[in-house]
């Protein structure tokens, strides 16, 4: 389902980009972070992701399961969201700012270091297992950024992307 299908649905269904009093209600959308983070990263070569608008599910579709749930995608298109997965150059580029936030000097130092060159992104993640808090505010700052895009497009349909972690 593309957005603007989203959008179409979403206003045929009531909701508006100028809501009356009767639709200041928000449809929340509460996903889990590691899901839709993974989903958006695109790190599984021959699935697509789809986000269930009623349940906020992210659904892998796949060799085993594509017939199955592609046929529930065709009957009820306006229910789901094909979530596009994004290109690794933005995620490096999240990497890169998160890095100029860490506060230690010498961590953030070492950051740096880890993301220059071949595979940045693994050394990035090894550094940091050094330091639990900041792996966790990694996981934070990382799941944000990654669905900023989708927070928008799902705003201006009517819905709250809210990040379960």
């Amino acid at each position: 389902m593309t957005l603007s299908r989203c959008i179409h649905t979403a206003r045929s269904t009531g909701l508006t980009s100028r809501p009356t009093r009767l639709q200041w209600a928000v449809r929340k959308l509460n996903v889990l972070a590691r899901d839709v983070v993974f989903a958006l990263q695109g790190r599984s070569p021959g699935t697509v992701h789809y986000l269930d608008l009623e349940t906020g599910d992210v659904i892998p579709v796949f060799g085993f399961n594509r017939e199955r749930v592609l046929a529930e995608i065709r009957a009820r298109p306006e229910r789901y969201l094909r979530l596009a997965p994004r290109t690794s150059r933005r995620d490096y580029e999240v990497m890169a700012r998160f890095v100029e936030t860490v506060d230690e000097d010498g961590l953030r130092e070492r950051l740096r270091a880890s993301i220059s060159g071949e595979n940045a992104f693994s050394r990035f993640r090894a550094e940091l297992e050094s330091c639990p808090s900041e792996r966790a505010r990694w996981e934070r700052y990382r799941a944000e950024a990654v669905t900023a895009d989708l927070k928008a497009k799902l705003g201006e349909a009517g819905f709250e992307l809210g990040l379960r972690f």
